[in-house]
């Protein structure tokens, strides 16, 4: 059986620096997976790949067997939450923010979720339903993003640095709840809380090249 998703042997070059060499990346429905390393050592990048947002200097990108085309980039973003570190919200209601994604034509048929108990399990006050974006702390907004991620209810999951905003307990919190998920995750993180969880598959990436560390 073919995996969900492959990236074999990929060069990519930005500004003439080599940013990722012949990197490979295997990745099967379910799996929980590390990408740690430097910053600059090409981790996001690797998203970016993944959602064809950037296309690599020679190597390929396969989902299900095949190797991905416009089409297949298009499927795979309409299955996959893609949530970076440094996420722009617009201005406004926290609770009009939810009801507006979930009014997207791609969600619509995604029936309407509570979030509370997300909000309970990742430490926010049920009354940031009724404040503004913008008076929320930056840790606050990671976790909303997060939390608005798993309401959409999508197959893959993508976490560029999820914790960098939060303190110890609540990065343990978020930790637990996307670790144990029945959802296929590619974490990007560096820090010791991620670090220090036992991935089936964990690609360090040095010097533009991963390897890959397994259980």
């Amino acid at each position: 059986m073919p995996h969900l998703l492959d990236i074999q042997n990929v060069h990519l070059k930005y500004n003439q620096k080599e940013i990722l060499t012949d990197f490979n990346l295997s990745v099967d429905q379910g799996d929980k997976i590390l990408i740690s390393g430097i910053s600059g050592s090409g981790k996001t990048s690797i998203f970016k790949l993944i959602l064809g947002f950037i296309k690599a200097d020679s190597g390929s990108i396969l989902f299900k067997g095949n190797k991905a085309d416009a089409q297949s980039f298009q499927r795979i973003r309409q299955l996959t939450a893609y949530i970076p570190q440094d996420l722009d919200f617009a201005d406004g209601n926290v609770q009009a923010f939810l009801d507006q994604m979930m009014q997207i034509k791609a969600n619509r048929s995604i029936s309407k979720p509570d979030p509370l108990p997300l909000f309970r399990e990742f430490m926010l006050e049920p009354d940031i339903l009724n404040k503004n974006i913008e008076e929320l702390s930056g840790g606050e907004k990671q976790r909303l993003a997060l939390i608005t991620g798993l309401l959409l209810q999508k197959e893959i999951y993508l976490l560029d640095e999820p914790g960098s905003a939060l303190d110890h307990e609540a990065r343990l919190r978020v930790i637990a709840h996307f670790t144990n998920f029945d959802k296929t995750l590619i974490v990007v993180a560096h820090d010791p809380d991620w670090l220090s969880i036992s991935f089936a598959k964990h690609y360090e990436l040095k010097n533009g090249a991963g390897w890959e560390h397994t259980i």
